[in-house]
C-alpha cells in the first residue's frame, strides 16, 4: 500500500476528514490534502509517524515499510 492509501485507511477507521486532521495539526485542510496528494514532494514524516502508530495499535502488517 502507498502512504496515501494507508492514510486514507486511518482516516476511514476514525471517521476523519482532511479537515479533522488539519484541525489537530494546526494546518489548513487544503494544505493537508496538498501534501498527501503531491507527487513531487515526499510524504510528510509527521503523518508517517501517525500512520505507523495507528497500524501498530491495530495490528496491520504494513508497519514493516516505515521509510
Amino acid at each position: 500500500m502507498t502512504w496515501k492509501e494507508r492514510y486514507d485507511r486511518m482516516k476511514a477507521h476514525y471517521g476523519w476528514t482532511d479537515k479533522h486532521v488539519a484541525e489537530m495539526t494546526g494546518n489548513s485542510a487544503g494544505s493537508v490534502r496538498t501534501v498527501v496528494t503531491a507527487k513531487t514532494q515526499e510524504f510528510p514524516r509527521w503523518l508517517k509517524l501517525a500512520i505507523v502508530v495507528f497500524e501498530i495499535e491495530n495490528g496491520y502488517k504494513e508497519i514493516a515499510v516505515v521509510l
